[in-house]
């Protein structure tokens, strides 16, 4: 049982939601149907700042009650750009993927990141085959509507997930363009696929950086980004149309741009 754990200094143990919200924590923790946050607090005498008294927070599904607390010598710690909170973790038993789940988690690929081990990265714009021909769809939830007719139908995207929609949708553009022009590069947005992985998993930028996830000038971010976009479903369809199982046009091309970043 591995999570991990949260200082944040001059703070007392009746901490609220909105304190864990505005120190910039709001994405580590599951809202419980009240509007609070599901989580433990320990009063610390001294955190990794070295002076100031504080507490310490976790999720006690995500970590043992008992080990919510500072403990230098067993945790490494990093703090928060433009925030006076810090992340720690237990050195010999950093958080795995699948003790970081969300209650919700939305249906993808699974990617294999710098860490070595496989996260599931949320399919935005998936792609399928109808009527002989590929069709855009995107599987995230949407809100319930009503047609002409009174009957209900979908509607738009769930306002939590426009942000990564627009996102997804500006890489797909980007990678269409690239190709159109026999660009070998594509410019890939961290931003977008720290998000994507924020989607499913209780992890933010800072997370990612100790946990090791991104590696510098490496593929680990556009396939989190290709992933978003169905590129192994695209892949799936190509080979389908190569063994002549279907005669759909693919579009892109074995040879899309590189999925290096740029």
């Amino acid at each position: 049982m591995a999570g991990f754990v949260y200082y944040l200094p001059d703070k007392k143990t009746n901490i609220t939601a909105d304190a864990i919200r505005a120190a910039g924590l709001g994405y580590a923790f599951e809202e419980k149907l009240d509007g609070t946050l599901r989580m433990t607090v320990r009063q610390v005498s001294r955190g990794p700042s070295g002076e100031h008294a504080g507490v310490v927070v976790g999720d006690p599904f995500r970590i043992a009650p008992g080990r919510i607390g500072f403990y230098p010598a067993e945790q490494e710690w990093r703090q928060l750009p433009q925030s006076t909170a810090w992340v720690g973790y237990y050195r010999d038993d950093p958080p795995r993927p699948d003790q970081l789940w969300r209650k919700e988690v939305l249906p993808g690929h699974a990617v294999e990141l710098g860490d070595g081990q496989k996260w599931e990265v949320p399919i935005v714009r998936g792609i399928t085959e109808v009527d002989g021909a590929i069709t855009p769809y995107t599987p995230l939830p949407r809100r319930v509507d009503l047609n002409e007719e009174g009957a209900f139908v979908p509607g738009d995207v769930l306002p939590c997930y426009e942000g990564i929609l627009r996102g997804v949708l500006t890489h797909y553009d980007r990678l269409v363009q690239a190709y159109a022009k026999q660009e070998s590069k594509v410019f890939c947005d961290d931003q977008v696929a720290a998000e994507l992985l924020t989607t499913n998993y209780c992890i933010g930028r800072v997370e990612i950086v100790v946990l090791g996830l991104f590696t510098w000038n490496s593929h680990h971010i556009m396939d989190v980004l290709n992933a978003a976009i169905d590129l192994p479903g695209f892949e799936e369809l190509q080979k389908k149309v190569e063994a002549g199982g279907s005669s759909i046009d693919v579009g892109l091309p074995a040879d899309a741009p590189s999925t290096d970043p740029a």
